[in-house]
């Protein structure tokens, strides 16, 4: 308990308060993604860029892929003479 109140424990007290300040104010927002701000349900306007970012401490980042996607469907129709025919649909698309 004593090394606590010496001058040197304090700097490392003080060391710590801040590096945690710091962990809790920044977010990583991934390549290919964007980051939105929700503040205990209020969500911001503000759009964050990939890479690191300030935030107040507290808040959630939703992290969204802006990447161009691609989903496929193959589905077997019948045509007016009756037949089968495979149609097979791509569809692209982006955030």
């Amino acid at each position: 308990m004593r090394w606590l109140l010496t001058f040197g424990g304090f700097r490392v007290g003080v060391a710590l308060v801040v590096l945690l300040l710091i962990y809790l104010s920044t977010t990583m927002v991934p390549a290919g993604h964007v980051g939105v701000q929700d503040f205990f349900g209020r969500v911001s306007d503000r759009i964050l860029a990939p890479g690191i970012n300030l935030i107040v401490p507290g808040t959630q980042v939703i992290k969204f892929s802006v990447q161009t996607r691609e989903m496929k469907e193959t589905a077997a129709v019948p045509t007016s003479e009756g037949l089968i025919v495979n149609l097979d649909v791509s569809l692209l698309f982006r955030l």
